[in-house]
């Protein structure tokens, strides 16, 4: 996936032109296939890190840019031209944080179809939160809440979604969607995103570090670092 990125946000950026001026950074968390040498040779600047953890990732890919706005997006994911313009128009309309609704690019299960509008309206509509995938924030706002935490075991954009939330209010939805892959639905299951939906209802605006998260397929990926 991590080529087909690269150059959605390259193709992007030349699009606009002279409109922005940026940074392409890719974390390598400890990959063992060729995600870095891919990166770079689709023209990102790579970081390599070792924490297994999916914060601490990000929160190195901040630590390695300059600029003013800090846009977070997955391997998966392809930003088109659209969805950028809009974004870079919201900054200068004062956005502090701000996400995308996703539309799958590839193969996904049946209960994906049904299931994901429905997630939406809790999640960004009803929550407030957020997508990892697209995750847009000012650099001010990301250190006034200390970036994604690494102390919980919940999603890393639920965590820090909740910290802007209470720091700023709502976010910034864009109307443009952002084409991401299926490649969760399809590696966890409908069981395991079950549970995480139980457990956004169950605390709330809370944070909370599971006791059972181990037992999840990405329970490694978000447990805190060296636990």
């Amino acid at each position: 996936y991590i080529a087909g990125t690269v150059d959605a946000i390259l193709e992007a950026a030349d699009e606009l032109g002279c409109d922005v001026s940026h940074e392409l950074v890719v974390v390598d968390d400890g990959s063992v296939d060729d995600t870095a040498d891919l990166a770079e040779q689709h023209g990102a600047k790579v970081v390599r890190v070792n924490h297994r953890n999916i914060a601490a990732a990000r929160n190195a890919g901040a630590a390695a840019t300059r600029g003013n706005l800090l846009v977070f997006v997955d391997a998966d994911t392809r930003p088109s031209v659209a969805l950028v313009r809009e974004t870079l128009q919201a900054v200068r309309a004062d956005l502090v944080w701000g996400t995308a609704l996703p539309s799958l690019w590839d193969s996904h299960p049946w209960w994906v179809k049904i299931g994901l509008p429905l997630f939406n309206r809790y999640y960004v509509g009803k929550r407030q939160c957020g997508y990892g995938f697209y995750f847009v924030v000012t650099r001010d706002a990301f250190n006034r809440v200390d970036g994604f935490s690494t102390t919980t075991a919940e999603g890393e954009d639920m965590a820090f979604s909740k910290a802007l939330l209470a720091a700023y209010g709502a976010p910034t939805v864009f109307q443009s969607r952002i084409a991401t892959s299926a490649r969760k639905a399809r590696t966890f299951g409908i069981t395991y995103h079950l549970q995480m939906l139980w457990l956004g209802l169950r605390y709330g605006n809370a944070m909370y570090t599971h006791p059972s998260i181990e037992d999840y397929s990405d329970g490694e990926q978000r447990l805190p670092p060296g636990k």
